[in-house]
């Protein structure tokens, strides 16, 4: 992804330095970087938080080479990335899709058809028994008309 490399290098950070800094591991950002590994949504957070930058606007150029990458404000802190409140984002991102599915009287079937996956997919997905990739979240935010976006910064502000 472009746009994870672009926040690591105009902060000046090594991978090595960039991966302390988002708590992920080097081979994490290695991976990513060259395109052999596939970043999940609650990555994208992790990712941003670790380069200064907003969860939105990150998205945002993921999805628009052009979008600017916003700077979290000087006082913003962000939290200590523990098991508890990777469950606690992972629930809210997950609640978020399910109550978007809901609101358009889609069932799990009419939305994995929608996305090309199978209904055993969106079940594992809505139950917590697979993680959210962020292309997955981007063709389902499709299918829904939502924005990931504005998805991704409410599940960035659970602390």
């Amino acid at each position: 992804m472009a746009a994870v490399v672009e926040a690591r290098q105009s902060n000046g950070l090594t991978q090595r330095g960039f991966a302390e800094a988002s708590g992920l591991p080097l081979a994490f950002v290695w991976k990513t970087e060259i395109g052999e590994r596939r970043v999940s949504a609650l990555d994208l957070i992790r990712i941003a938080w670790g380069s200064g930058y907003t969860p939105k606007s990150l998205v945002e150029r993921a999805l628009d080479p052009a979008a600017p990458l916003v700077r979290m404000p000087a006082d913003a802190s962000t939290p200590a990335i523990t098991e508890k409140l990777l469950a606690r984002m992972a629930e809210l991102l997950i609640k978020e899709i399910r109550s978007a599915r809901e609101r358009r009287g889609w069932d799990q079937r009419r939305l994995s058809a929608r996305i090309k996956r199978s209904s055993g997919f969106i079940s594992k997905l809505e139950t917590g028994r697979t993680r959210v990739d962020a292309l997955d979240l981007f063709q389902i935010a499709k299918a829904l008309d939502i924005s990931v976006p504005e998805v991704v910064e409410r599940v960035a502000r659970i602390r």
